[in-house]
């Protein structure tokens, strides 16, 4: 009998099934050869009888129990070889890269030339993938000759991901503040302003609305602006229908922390929820980018939150300096919990919340 590493096959495979959206690197014969080896040895081995009758079930369990050590150690080393040295042509794909990015800036306006480049090009990654296109070269072809992709592409590099409160401890501390803010301007009649930047499909500023509602105020004492970048995004936003499973994980929480059921402000209507009307109003949305547009004056709150992550540090400076100027004196910004903010720029923020990652301006 002769024994065999079980998830040898396994970890090949996971190698070519990942290496088939990498466009970026190289992905010849001893690249992956390098690859493989520097994967077998970051993963234990399984070995197994070759005979066992019990073979197959085996190298199945053991795939299983190494899944997440398996895509661990794939992802590390792909980026540890695509590092280890230039090979003929990777020149030409990073200038094929920077072509498409500015063919995108040229005809559409959008300049993603200071996002993170690794995270646009997974993100473009997929769109080469579903044209069937093998190099960045082809790709532009392809969006020259069909508009519309460049919709779709949008929406994979705009990355249009949120929900209803989400991570609701802050929407509890942001009722407080609004309540406080709102207060103090009453006295002057004067409304708080409220900026959700990158808002996505508008769960985020709907979720404003709702909390100002549920502090009772009304949309003569908070005024909440609503930005993207993705066209088709703020359109879907506007029409203000969600699925209803948006809505359910939530509901109880939100009862619980703020004495409110959300379900209240929407209508059945098939499988579809239909916001109310009256919550809609409340929004104004606009077509934004934070990187070349300018940036709108005299907010209260701003939240811009999972943005960051995918800038490049000078990118976040410059936006962070942006917000700093637009904000009111004591004003408040928000970001994501998975977000910092530089060391640099807390010389202007001070720490209001770090655990809700609420900052206050200084000055």
């Amino acid at each position: 009998m002769s024994k065999k590493n079980v998830l040898e096959d396994f970890l090949k495979d996971y190698l070519d099934r990942s290496l088939r959206l990498r466009f970026d690197i190289c992905t010849c014969v001893d690249c992956r050869a390098r690859m493989t080896e520097l994967i077998l040895k970051r993963v234990p081995a399984v070995f197994v009888d070759t005979d066992d009758p019990d073979y197959e079930s085996k190298k199945n369990a053991a795939a299983k129990d190494n899944i997440r050590r398996t895509f661990d150690a794939t992802n590390k080393v792909i980026e540890e070889v695509s590092l280890s040295g230039a090979h003929a042509g990777d020149a030409d794909k990073e200038k094929a890269f920077d072509d498409l990015i500015e063919r995108i800036k040229e005809t559409r306006g959008i300049d993603f030339s200071s996002y993170h480049r690794g995270i646009l090009k997974r993100r473009l990654a997929l769109r080469l993938a579903a044209t069937k296109c093998d190099s960045y070269v082809k790709y532009l072809k392809v969006l020259a000759g069909d508009p519309h992709e460049y919709d779709r592409l949008f929406d994979e590099l705009t990355i249009n991901v949120s929900e209803f409160f989400r991570d609701l401890e802050m929407w509890e501390k942001l009722k407080n503040i609004i309540g406080r803010l709102a207060a103090d301007k009453k006295g002057r009649d004067q409304a708080v302003t409220v900026w959700s930047a990158a808002c996505a499909g508008g769960e985020e500023p709907y979720s404003i609305a709702m909390t100002t509602r549920i502090s009772g105020l009304g949309s003569a004492q908070v005024k909440i602006l609503a930005t993207d970048i993705d066209r088709q995004a703020i359109k879907a936003a506007m029409a203000g229908v969600y699925k209803s499973e948006k809505l359910i994980k939530v509901i109880s929480k939100v009862r619980a922390l703020m004495g409110c059921d959300i379900r209240d402000y929407f209508s059945p209507c098939g499988q579809d929820l239909h916001l109310a009307a009256d919550i809609k109003a409340m929004v104004d949305f606009q077509w934004h980018d934070l990187v070349t547009s300018e940036y709108p004056t005299n907010s209260d709150i701003i939240l811009c939150r999972n943005v960051f992550i995918y800038f490049t540090k000078p990118l976040q400076e410059r936006v962070l300096d942006r917000f700093y100027r637009v904000l009111n004196n004591n004003g408040f910004l928000i970001i994501g919990k998975s977000e910092t903010l530089a060391p640099e720029a807390r010389v202007v923020f001070r720490e209001f919340d770090i655990e809700n990652k609420i900052y206050q301006k200084i000055g």
